[in-house]
């Protein structure tokens, strides 16, 4: 995801600031990412996040209980 934000020049804050501020692109923004997600990999897991760089809701959840 990083690297198409990147393509578009476009930063990851200003996404998720949209996907914040505008809850509707937020919810199709992870459906996108459910849809797109490595199938390979297992999620809902901080290490998904950090070493795979999974941002589907999932592992932003386990992201944000690791902290």
């Amino acid at each position: 995801m990083n690297d198409v934000a990147a393509q578009m020049g476009v930063s990851m804050v200003a996404v998720w600031e949209r996907a914040r501020m505008f809850p509707e692109w937020g919810r199709e923004l992870d459906e996108a990412l459910l849809r797109g997600r490595d199938r390979k990999i297992s999620h809902d897991s901080e290490w998904s996040y950090r070493v795979h760089r999974c941002r589907c809701p999932e592992c932003r959840e386990a992201k944000r209980r690791y902290r």
